[in-house]
């Protein structure tokens, strides 16, 4: 496996924003696959008790526009952070995200939702389903950044139910995050309440 001079570049400056250096997990569908993804295991991120995930070349892979064509602007990758004990259901969750872009040419974007991510790992969990939006908890993640000349930027996988997915496909991903904020509700939970019980 050739580690990429991006994919160096990406752990080096996820080492800085989570003030350590994380622990990286190559993942792969089965062990003759050449697609693989590294998943960055940072402990206590961004606060205590936490663990934040982080993939490690998504962006080896373009992202396809509806029509086909390579959307120019920038790569990804994705990012996310649960409570201590949930870190192995969602490190599978990155995964999956990462194929859909990388094996099945998926475009993401914030304001998307992938339905049944998380609950394919966590059957039992009221927000199955996730949101990708803008990393608003990792400073140095939340703006555009080139590494080895790839225009690389992070997308937050935040866990939703599918009444959430109702309510913001109905009046926009800003107002369910304006019902989250709100709420006031524990964003890095895989098992939370979905915030539409209250209302």
């Amino acid at each position: 496996m050739q580690i990429s001079d991006s994919e160096k570049a990406i752990a080096r400056h996820l080492e800085t924003v989570f003030g350590a250096r994380p622990r990286v997990v190559v993942h792969r569908q089965a062990a003759e696959d050449p697609f693989y993804i590294g998943i960055a295991h940072a402990q206590d991120t961004p606060s205590p008790g936490l663990v934040t995930l982080s993939t490690i070349g998504v962006s080896n892979h373009p992202l396809y526009q509806d029509d086909g064509t390579e959307f120019p602007h920038t790569r990804l990758e994705f990012i996310a952070s649960c409570e201590a004990g949930q870190e192995s259901d969602l490190a599978e969750a990155l995964f999956l995200a990462a194929t859909f872009v990388g094996k099945s040419r998926g475009f993401a974007c914030p304001g998307i939702f992938l339905h049944g991510l998380i609950g394919r790992f966590r059957p039992a969990s009221p927000v199955p389903h996730a949101l990708l939006t803008t990393p608003f908890a990792y400073e140095g993640l939340d703006a555009v950044k080139e590494f080895a000349g790839r225009r690389v930027s992070w997308l937050l996988v935040q866990a939703v139910s599918a009444d959430e997915i109702d309510y913001a496909q109905a009046h926009s991903t800003s107002a369910l995050e304006d019902v989250f904020e709100e709420a006031e509700i524990d964003w890095t939970s895989l098992d939370r309440a979905c915030a539409m019980a209250s209302r």
